[in-house]
């Protein structure tokens, strides 16, 4: 019983630290829109939580140089919509390499 109350509870600690680092990305995501040149966003696109595996598909295309759904797919273990999403997100934040 000791064993699982203590299992539980470094579970919770984890969780904790996740949302923590979310909070942390979707923070840099609203600085970078926020200060982005274009300002030419729809509301909607502003009202949109951006996809949490946004910074490490950025990532990934800054260090491929060029991006598919395909490669987003293998690397970050999503399905298509998902990878197609995410580099439609990063062609809206100017972000994506080419």
């Amino acid at each position: 019983m000791e064993i699982l109350i203590k299992q539980l509870i470094a579970a919770i600690d984890d969780v904790r630290i996740e949302l923590e680092s979310v909070n942390e990305r979707l923070g840099e995501i609203e600085h970078s829109i926020s200060l982005s040149p274009c300002g030419n966003y729809s509301s909607k696109f502003k009202s949109e939580i951006p996809d949490p595996l946004l910074k490490e598909a950025i990532a990934i295309a800054k260090k491929r140089g060029k991006i598919t759904a395909s490669v987003l797919q293998r690397k970050l273990q999503v399905g298509y919509a998902r990878a197609a999403r995410l580099i439609d997100l990063m062609e809206k934040l100017n972000k994506k390499s080419e």
